[in-house]
């Protein structure tokens, strides 16, 4: 007996006709960036080195089977804020941790465009800038593309040919969570580590444009941080036994 007909697929009136269910498999995009675990054991040292090398989170196992054996997580960020103290005194320039060359389009340019700049360039994030004066405006990241499906709070915004600051300024006039931040900050080439780590912590932001008389120049993410720290390794070493 034949089975039922599957599903039809999500329409869509954006730069996108439709999105087939099987195109959403979880599975598949989660291949992408394997989910790496520790036992409660780990040292820092251990979980910052994942954390500098692609894992911007991961997990400690210890938990009950129906959560994955997983009992808690540690980001970048927690792990950030409880080592920061630790390099204060480390003086390192923000010139030398940070990525390089970077991807950006201008503000007028569409907000699919700046989509298909991520996806061929393998980048999470490109800066938006003034037509006239390159000047960094706005961040935009992969979770932006959020902004088109919708949540339950905010209507989907389709239509992916619209101005990138426009679809960015939209999309944070309905978050509350953009409403009590600036909308992108940024640091100096010869700004020190500790006090950009810092900014990061305290915006809560993931990532930093590095600006050269306001144009970018490029870009430090937490990713970066730790890439660096990690150098520092006693530091970390001297923190061994379980790290949460």
């Amino acid at each position: 007996k034949p089975g039922p007909p599957p599903p039809p697929p999500i329409e869509r009136k954006g730069s996108m006709d439709s999105i087939k269910p099987s195109d959403a498999d979880v599975s598949t995009v989660a291949t992408k960036r394997p989910f790496v675990t520790f036992q409660p054991s780990a040292t820092l040292l251990e979980v910052a080195q994942a954390l500098a090398t692609g894992s911007h989170i991961v997990g400690i196992l210890g938990g009950a089977e129906a959560n994955g054996g997983i009992s808690r997580i540690v980001t970048q960020g927690i792990l950030l804020k409880l080592i920061a103290p630790d390099f204060e005194d480390v003086k390192i320039p923000v010139k030398t941790c940070m990525s390089q060359p970077i991807v950006s389009i201008l503000v007028t340019e569409s907000a699919y465009k700046g989509f298909e700049l991520m996806a061929s360039r393998g980048v999470s994030s490109i800066a938006v800038v003034d037509d006239d004066d390159g000047h960094v405006i706005y961040n935009m990241s992969a979770t932006d593309a959020r902004t088109y499906f919708g949540t339950s709070d905010r209507e989907a915004q389709t239509d992916l040919g619209v101005e990138a600051g426009d679809y960015i300024a939209e999309k944070q006039s309905k978050s509350a969570a953009t409403k009590t931040r600036a909308p992108i900050t940024v640091c100096k080439e010869e700004d020190d580590l500790h006090g950009v780590a810092t900014k990061l912590l305290k915006t809560g932001y993931h990532r930093i444009w590095v600006v050269r008389d306001k144009k970018p120049v490029g870009l430090l993410s937490l990713t970066d941080v730790f890439k660096n720290l990690i150098i520092q390794d006693s530091e970390l070493e001297g923190k061994a036994g379980e790290c949460c």
